[in-house]
């Protein structure tokens, strides 16, 4: 458990340092949320490592997000998956993408592709 949250505390200095301030603060408020609900320290890494690769693929503002950019970004998803990404991983991407943006208060994203 202490490796996990090791691995936590390196990759929360990315998203602060490598990523735009308004969606680093989104995804350290949405890790709160799920330390404070008790979600394993596992789980927590990997939708962290994961909204961290979304948020470089994804330059803008996560609350400006259309469905098409998160079409965009499952598609450069599936596009590295023919070198490293199972589609079991891909869909793990999605679903965090998912809980995510439910979480925002967004069960879908804005657009006029809605």
């Amino acid at each position: 458990m202490q490796g996990y949250e090791n691995i936590i505390e390196k990759l929360i200095k990315k998203v602060v340092n490598e990523t735009a301030k308004a969606n680093s603060n989104l995804i350290l408020e949405f890790m709160e949320k799920d330390k404070v609900m008790d979600v394993g320290a596992g789980r927590r890494m990997n939708e962290l490592r994961q909204l961290y690769l979304i948020s470089q693929l994804f330059k803008k503002d996560f609350k400006t997000a259309a469905r098409k950019d998160l079409i965009d970004i499952m598609n450069a998803l599936r596009a590295r998956r023919e070198r490293k990404y199972s589609e079991n991983y891909i869909n793990q991407y999605k679903m965090t993408l998912l809980k995510f943006f439910v979480w925002m208060g967004r069960s879908q994203p804005r657009g006029p592709d809605r």
